[in-house]
């Protein structure tokens, strides 16, 4: 049913195909890499919120007054007081793909901070357990969506060589806010009033006020960007922090033609809704990685250690509050380190090997501590309650070897863009359901069983471990758009030549050139194919004969319709080209750079170049525009756009237009995000030929660009996915055919 660990493609042809460094020296030498890397400090305090919960509801159960504030809270009750948090993470994974896929990654960070603070302010004033358990809920919802949505920005917008790192290291802040919680409440538990845990509660809001004031400084995802068609504000933040502003940077364009081609086809495959996540054995798999990953994340025995140190330290006859407050906060110390200085591997040795010995070591480590605190239980031995508590913080230690950072990297990073937000939210939806059972199963399992409920996760541990070794391939080199290659082979959504299946998958950046299909004179001898005895022989034009706009290398669209611009692109209308000779009836052409990706008409104008003036110095304005060609939608289930995906079109020169000069007009309407006024986009090229043995009809009444179009014309503002429209009115006049 699911893919085995091998991957579906060789990931080394991946890899070496991938575009994801041109960097040298330090990143702290480069102003760009600097700026962005100090601002990925915003998202990466992410996890700080749970990791804070996690040893804060620990640390409590070692204070005498929040014991006596909430009367001795036992089995149920004090397993929902700490299970509360995730029930909210539960709440709170249903706000995840709405917020951060209709309003911005940053947005939605800002929404869980904002609920977070006002939940650590309902528990920092409890005064009833009902109280506590609200703000806790609040902190749950909160704390999800900041935490869902954190490494996927830091992915997003990390320099592509260090991805890796970067999404790695925003898992390591859980252990930051567990320190930060044990050593506030080590500094507090002497204090008699209730200062004395309301105190660390408050510091639970740190992370949320830093990022609810830092976000505004923070770029938005290019990704996100460009699902909203705004592509040349994506660029400019590639541009900006990738490159120092350098637009044509060879890393720069390879993420974005990536990105745009990529989100594009997926679009066009109708990837976005909440049925695509398991439409394809691909997408079938990512889900099952989701919730096994969920699941390993709260199941691994981390849960006993995290939320109930407490009662494995009463286990191993270690009670007194100073001892056990002491080794809290130190453990967390020791976590910290390692899950940061693991941080560095999976970049370096793969997510595979760190998750499998991670897991593996965690079940020797588990297994030895069960059999310590048995051997405590049963005869005492102070060796053996010293030795558990050895284990204990080595426990820490192999857990972030794979599960705190290659683990939140990987889940990650498998996701295609439109599939990302709602997967993620599946993955914390069963993580929080996970945490929920597991805080507040655990204390009754330790009530009725003691140390011998740790059978459990020795068992279940194993499980664990097996199930990843065969179903997790290594993604390790990839660029984010890639790894769906190393998923899904040659069936991958994907904007860029697979180099595994040797065949062309759709990529970015129409930029149209003239092509001459045929010529003039069917006479042997007189076209170059017949000069130099080619068989099937075309001539293709290059950009000399494309009046060259500014910024044409990122070849960003045209959008306002009432812009010069629109008639042949950014500053092309005084440009000139070459002019070539072209016999009324012949055929002309295209050929995109690449394919064309979006979905949308194509059409074809020309103007004749008035007396006394030549094609390479006329600008092209008045009404003088005719239409030649267009090639509109197919009707269906869905519109099919013929021109969407091709990499050349053909069209005809009347056979009775007359002879001489013309202005040729090309132009690939994008409307994936026409659904409101100006989201159509404009792809434009213009060419100069002069026509020969023309005939002598009169040309139709002519338009003008701009002038011929309005943002609000029917085929210019549409919704191309849903409702399917059943009709479709090209924009602009007819086709003058002769």
């Amino acid at each position: 049913m699911f893919y085995t660990k091998s991957s579906k493609v060789d990931r080394t042809t991946v890899t070496g195909a991938s575009h994801l460094n041109n960097k040298v020296g330090p990143w702290w030498n480069d102003p760009g890499l600097r700026t962005l890397n100090f601002l990925i400090f915003i998202p990466l305090m992410s996890e700080y919120v749970q990791g804070y919960d996690a040893s804060l509801i620990n640390n409590f159960q070692q204070l005498a007054q929040w014991q006596n504030d909430f009367h001795h809270p036992t089995g149920s009750l004090l397993g929902f007081l700490s299970a509360s948090y995730w029930v909210g993470n539960v709440i709170g994974v249903f706000f995840i793909t709405p917020l951060s896929d209709r309003y911005g990654r940053r947005m939605a960070m800002f929404f869980g901070s904002i609920v977070a603070i006002i939940g650590t302010a309902l528990c920092t004033g409890a005064v009833n357990a009902g109280m506590f358990i609200a703000g806790r809920l609040l902190l749950g919802i909160g704390g999800v969506v900041v935490g869902a949505i954190g490494p996927v920005l830091v992915a997003e917008l990390a320099y592509p060589s260090q991805r890796a790192t970067a999404t790695a290291l925003s898992n390591t802040q859980y252990s930051m806010g567990s320190i930060i919680a044990a050593w506030i409440t080590f500094g507090t538990f002497r204090l008699s009033s209730t200062w004395a845990w309301r105190i660390p509660a408050v510091f639970q809001a740190l992370p949320s006020v830093l990022q609810a004031l830092g976000i505004f400084f923070l770029p938005e995802s290019p990704r996100w960007l460009v699902s909203k068609g705004r592509e040349e504000a994506a660029l400019d933040v590639l541009a900006k922090y990738h490159a120092n502003g350098d637009r044509e940077d060879e890393v720069v364009q390879f993420e974005f033609q990536e990105i745009v081609g990529t989100i594009e086809l997926e679009i066009a495959a109708k990837q976005t809704t909440w049925s695509s996540i398991w439409r394809t054995p691909g997408n079938k798999w990512r889900i099952f990685i989701m919730i096994w990953f969920g699941i390993c994340k709260q199941w691994s025995g981390n849960g006993v250690v995290s939320y109930y140190l407490h009662t494995m330290l009463d286990d191993v006859g270690i009670t007194t509050t100073i001892d056990q407050t002491l080794i809290t906060a130190t453990s967390q110390m020791f976590s910290f380190a390692c899950s940061v200085g693991f941080a560095f591997l999976p970049g370096r040795v793969g997510r595979r090997p760190l998750l499998l010995w991670s897991m593996f070591l965690m079940w020797v480590v588990f297994t030895i501590i069960t059999i310590l605190t048995g051997v405590f239980t049963n005869t005492g031995s102070k060796p053996a309650s010293y030795a558990s508590v050895a284990f204990i913080y080595l426990y820490s230690g192999v857990h972030n070897l794979g599960w705190t950072g290659a683990m939140m990297l990987y889940v990650v990073e498998i996701l295609p863009y439109t599939m990302r937000a709602k997967g993620i939210s599946l993955f914390w939806l069963v993580t929080g359901l996970a945490g929920a059972f597991n805080t507040y199963v655990n204390p009754i399992g330790l009530a009725a069983f003691g140390y011998k409920f740790y059978y459990f996760y020795v068992a279940w541990i194993a499980v664990e471990f097996f199930v990843v070794f065969w179903q997790c391939p290594e993604t390790m080199g990839t660029s984010l758009e890639d790894v769906a290659l190393i998923i899904e082979g040659d069936k991958a959504t994907i904007s860029k030549a697979n180099p595994v299946a040797e065949k062309p998958l759709q990529t970015l950046k129409p930029l149209l050139e003239l092509q001459q299909l045929e010529f003039g004179s069917s006479e042997k001898g007189e076209t170059p194919c017949d000069v130099l005895n080619l068989d099937n022989c075309f001539l293709i034009i290059t950009e000399e004969l494309v009046r060259q706009w500014t910024g044409y290398q990122s070849n960003g669209p045209v959008k306002d319709v009432t812009s010069v611009d629109i008639r042949c692109n950014v500053g092309a209308s005084t440009k000139s080209a070459s002019t070539i000779d072209v016999a009324a009836g012949s055929t002309l052409g295209f050929t995109a750079k690449s394919s064309i990706t979006h979905p949308g008409p194509l059409q074809v104008y020309l103007a004749k170049v008035p007396a006394g003036q030549t094609a390479a110095a006329w600008d092209g304005s008045g009404d003088v525009w005719f239409k030649i060609f267009a090639e509109g939608p197919k009707f269906g289930t869905s519109l099919t756009w013929p021109p969407q995906g091709a990499t050349t079109v053909d069209f005809k020169i009347p056979a009775s237009v007359p002879s001489g000069e013309y202005l040729v007009r090309i132009e690939s309407i994008a409307l994936h995000s026409a659904s409101s006024a100006g989201g159509a986009q404009f792809y434009i090229s213009c060419g100069q030929i002069n026509v020969t043995g023309g005939g002598s009809a009169t040309l139709p009444a002519g338009v003008a660009f701009p002038g011929a179009y309005k943002a609000t014309d029917p085929g210019l503002m549409l919704n191309i996915y849903y409702p399917v429209p059943t009709t479709y009115t090209l924009p602009g006049p007819v086709v003058w055919t002769g």
